[in-house]
This record gives structure tokens, C-alpha cells and sequence, in this order.
């Protein structure tokens, strides 16, 4: 009983959003769709546990950077990504260690004791050596350079792509297209030169000599 209390309570919520203005004959019936969508979710729930997807692994699982492909026209054009200006700017590339501390105010209420457990020593020569690899890489790899090299790569492979497709063209020209074109073009070699005068034709149902078979 206080099962269906509760379903109709929120089924009248329902309506009330769905409807705000009121029952309509224009209106969608909210009844059946309410039940409809609940129907749906109570199958899912039953049935669809019982046939779990198999997990497969894609090209991209391990990799941690996946960089989204362009044509090469699209390629070309500039990028400006929302980096800020400040983004290689190193403001302690000649310190070794940096000293942190909480700032002036919160300072002034601790003890001595807090203030020497908050205070930490930073090394930062990791970070100037990977900014200094960083900004030699940025200088010796130029976008454009490379993009012109990717397109020298593509033409010489449709080049060479080319090249196959006529060697093999030429392939199927010079061999037969079936058995039977192969014995002709034999046979054809086989005629006398008789059969190439225009005063030469046999009546019907002779014998063809020999070198003037039918074929």
C-alpha cells in the first residue's frame, strides 16, 4: 500500500512537470509515457546484466597521448591553443632549491615549531633541466618543416603506388583473358598466309586444308 502511495505521489509529480499548465487533449499522455520509460529501466535492470559487452582492448589503450589526424590541407592551417603567453617563462632557472613557506599572515599565528614543520625546501634542478630540453626541442622542430616533409613522404608513396598500378595494367594486357584467346591467338599463328587473299574462299563444307582450321 505504501508502495503505491509513493509510485502515484511522484507519478502526479511527474505529470505536474511535464504539464505545468494543466491536462490537454494536446498534450502527450503522460501515463503511458512514465510507464513506458519505467517498463524500459526495469528491463535494463534485469536483463541487461546478464549480457556483459566483451571488453576489448582498441589501438589507443596504452597510449597516452593520442593525437587526432588531419588531412594535409588541414594540416597547414595555424593553431592557436588557449596556452597561456607565460607558459615557458622560467622565473628560477638560475636557483637550485626554492624555500616554501605559508604566507605572511598565516605565519604571524603559529608558533615557531608550526612555522619549522610548515617550511619546505623544494629542488628544482629537475625542472630546469626538463625547461632547458623543452625550449632546444621547441627551437630545433619548426611545424611547417615538418609538415613539408610528411607531404614529400606521401607524394614519393602515391608515386610508387602509381608505378605498381601500371606494371600491373600492363600485366593483364599481355596475358590472355581466358583459355580460350590463348588458342586462338596460337592458331591464328598456325593459318597459312592463304587465308589472307581476298580470291580465297572455300565452299561451305569442304574440308579446310590443312594450316585453315576453323576456329
Amino acid at each position: 500500500m505504501i508502495q503505491f502511495i509513493v509510485y502515484m505521489g511522484w507519478l502526479k509529480v511527474a505529470e505536474a512537470l511535464l504539464n505545468p499548465l494543466g491536462e490537454d487533449d494536446d498534450d502527450l499522455e503522460c501515463n503511458y509515457v512514465i510507464d513506458k520509460n519505467l517498463i524500459t529501466g526495469f528491463t535494463l535492470v534485469d536483463q541487461g546484466g546478464k549480457r556483459a559487452p566483451v571488453i576489448k582492448k582498441d589501438q589507443f589503450w596504452d597510449n597516452d597521448h593520442i593525437a587526432p589526424l588531419y588531412s594535409l590541407e588541414a594540416a597547414k592551417r595555424t593553431v592557436h591553443p588557449l596556452v597561456g603567453s607565460a607558459s615557458k617563462v622560467n622565473l628560477v632557472k638560475n636557483v637550485q632549491k626554492v624555500t616554501m613557506t605559508p604566507h605572511k599572515m598565516k605565519l604571524a599565528t603559529l608558533t615557531e615549531e608550526e612555522q619549522h614543520n610548515q617550511m619546505k625546501i623544494v629542488d628544482i634542478t629537475d625542472h630546469n633541466l626538463k625547461h632547458s630540453q623543452q625550449r632546444k626541442l621547441s627551437k630545433e622542430t619548426d611545424p611547417d618543416k615538418t609538415l613539408s616533409q610528411m607531404r614529400r613522404r606521401s607524394r614519393a608513396a602515391s608515386g610508387n603506388l602509381e608505378s605498381v598500378v601500371v606494371a600491373a595494367t600492363n600485366n593483364i594486357n599481355t596475358v590472355p583473358r581466358n583459355k580460350s584467346e590463348g588458342r586462338i591467338h596460337e592458331r591464328f599463328d598456325r593459318i597459312s598466309p592463304r587465308n589472307f587473299d581476298p580470291r580465297y574462299s572455300p565452299k561451305l563444307g569442304e574440308d579446310f586444308p590443312r594450316g585453315h582450321e576453323r576456329f
